[in-house]
């Protein structure tokens, strides 16, 4: 309902639109925002969940474990573990902007997992493939970074991040978030995990340093990654600004 109803009242606006400030002039519209941004504070008071820390402090899940075909078919295990860890990726993400009043929609994030299955199913079992052999080889390497970057397209069009108000003016480091939060996080949330699909093995850091690794060169790259999510083939061509900076990262 809260889901729904944010997306009415932001119909007035532009798709992507965010965040939203001035709601139209309508009273019936002001008196929902209020209604159901109270509901969701005390929802999530009522529901938070102790494993949020364990998800944020355990190694990230390489995007094969992520979209295995467990998860994408048992909808009593995968889904949801798929929803709560993008979830949780993204609200760790905003947690230090100066913003209240966040929504994260789980159903956008459901979108995302159903289009990855129906869209690159071949490719999801060709990544899972390869990382059962011994030997990882470049192509899968390159198969891995494809996959990576396809999720963060999926949760860049999906708009996630439905709703947040600014409490106060943004300083130069978080101004890129303010304006584009659901793109920036899409790509640092597509690059952890390509960094974790890189060597699994290796990837002993915990979740929110891996993410933090992905948050300091998106924001580096911002522009280069921002045109390729822009350009007629985004998936390819993040693929290939993923491929030009995780040879650096660990």
């Amino acid at each position: 309902m809260i889901d729904r109803a944010l997306d009415a009242i932001g119909s007035e606006f532009a798709p992507r639109s965010l965040p939203i400030h001035i709601l139209p002039d309508k009273p019936l519209l002001q008196f929902s925002d209020a209604v159901f941004g109270s509901l969701e504070k005390a929802a999530k008071i009522a529901l938070q969940e102790p494993g949020e820390l364990r998800v944020l402090s355990g190694p990230v899940k390489p995007i094969s474990s992520l979209l295995s075909d467990t998860s994408l078919n048992n909808y009593a295990r995968g889904p949801s573990d798929f929803v709560t860890i993008i979830y949780r990726y993204i609200g760790h993400l905003l947690r230090d902007l100066p913003v209240e009043n966040v929504y994260v929609s789980e159903h956008a994030i459901e979108s995302v997992r159903q289009n990855l299955q129906s869209r690159y199913g071949t490719l999801i079992a060709e990544v899972a493939e390869a990382d059962r052999r011994p030997v990882t080889e470049a192509k899968d390497f390159e198969r891995q970074a494809e996959l990576c970057a396809a999720l963060a397209c999926e949760i860049d069009m999906a708009r996630p991040i439905r709703r947040f108000d600014i409490v106060q003016s943004p300083d130069t480091s978080s101004q890129p978030a303010m304006e584009s939060p659901n793109r920036l996080c899409a790509a640092i949330v597509g690059l952890a995990l390509a960094i974790a699909s890189k060597r699994p093995a290796a990837v002993t850091m915990k979740t929110s340093d891996v993410l933090e690794s992905g948050r300091l060169v998106v924001q580096a790259r911002l522009p280069e990654f921002t045109a390729a999510m822009d350009s007629r083939v985004p998936v390819q061509s993040l693929t290939g600004e993923f491929l030009r900076v995780l040879p650096y990262l660990p």
